[in-house]
């Protein structure tokens, strides 16, 4: 974390995280962050409107998160043994091996402005975002004739897009009694951008 005179603020954090569920080439996933933020009001060139502007800051991230949520050994070719076929017992493979398994990726970057008004009485906020998921695990249907009904992939690729906006402000402040307003709305896009082959 980085601090300039309160004025600019940068963070950045970085993760390599490891995971039994994925076969040894696939185990571990690089996960990086950062964001940054600029208080405009701090700003010489902001000073004629100290009178009604208290705050101003510009926000800004982005990351990259992963997800390992599938069975255990969902890599390994499995078998079972309750096979009987004329009174002989028998092993067969109960479960396809998918040794190129890997982690899903989730990268997002936000934007955002934070501004407040007169002695904190009023309050907007306006956010950005766009967030695409890549490497999807989930169930693969496979050819009835292998014997198997689905495995486990990475597959497919989605992104959600929108916008949030939010404004909230004390209509009457006395020693006794507060009355707060808000008002939000927001605005979503999901797109499938890929789908499995």
């Amino acid at each position: 974390t980085y601090d300039y005179e309160g004025r600019y603020l940068l963070n950045e954090n970085f993760r390599r995280d490891g995971s039994s569920r994925f076969a040894k080439n696939n185990k571990w996933g690089k996960f990086p962050s950062v964001s940054v933020g600029w208080r405009v009001s701090d700003e010489k060139f902001m000073e004629s409107t100290k009178y009604y502007l208290d705050d101003a800051k510009i926000r800004m991230s982005y990351g990259v998160t992963g997800n390992e949520q599938i069975g255990n050994y969902e890599y390994l070719m499995s078998y079972k043994t309750d096979i009987i076929y004329d009174g002989i017992g028998g092993v067969t493979p109960s479960r396809l091996s998918v040794d190129n398994l890997a982690w899903e990726q989730t990268s997002q970057i936000n934007l955002g402005l934070d501004l407040t008004f007169f002695n904190s009485r009023l309050l907007f906020t306006a956010d950005y975002y766009d967030k695409y998921t890549k490497d999807l695990l989930a169930r693969y249907q496979v050819p009835k004739e292998w014997g198997y009904d689905f495995t486990m992939k990475n597959i497919g690729e989605v992104r959600n897009r929108g916008v949030e906006f939010s404004v909230s402000g004390d209509i009457l402040k006395t020693k006794d009694f507060n009355w707060n307003m808000a008002f939000n709305i927001s605005h979503n896009v999901t797109k499938i951008e890929k789908l499995a082959e």
